[in-house]
């Protein structure tokens, strides 16, 4: 049970981060708006279809590629939006360390091959950053 009640002080540790309440108010902002809540959503649909087509089909869909690019090229302009997205990115790399500190102890290093995987194909590199903040946003979540 000791494993466990560190997991749940852990998880209360980083709570209280300036990691994720930096993340957690920027979200709570975007949530406000709800223009730019839609987009985001859209974004985020639109990149989540993206990846689940290349994983079934082993073959990245330029066409959608392009629209998760263009989708974020405009959230990008808007000032709350970078914000949060620069939050979230900094959270998961929070959370990619914790994970990273724990593989090693185990002699993994999962997150790492992995993202040398996504970060491999320099042509997407946007796309593929998203998708590994997304990998690690799921491995909170």
């Amino acid at each position: 049970m000791k494993v466990y009640d560190l997991a749940n002080e852990l998880a209360e540790e980083i709570k209280k981060s300036e990691e994720y309440v930096t993340y957690r108010t920027a979200k709570e902002a975007i949530n406000l708006n709800y223009e730019l809540k839609k987009k985001i959503d859209e974004f985020e649909n639109a990149r989540y279809e993206t990846q689940i087509v290349a994983l079934q089909t082993g073959k990245d869909d330029e066409q959608k590629m392009k629209h998760v690019q263009e989708l974020y090229g405009e959230l990008i302009q808007n000032e709350e939006a970078s914000k949060y997205f620069d939050a979230e990115i900094r959270f998961n790399v929070l959370i990619a360390d914790v994970n990273k500190i724990i593989e090693i102890s185990f002699g993994f290093n999962l997150t790492f091959k992995y993202l040398f995987t996504l970060l491999s194909s320099p042509s997407n590199l946007l796309f593929n950053l998203l998708s590994f903040t997304s990998f690690l946003f799921s491995l909170l979540f």
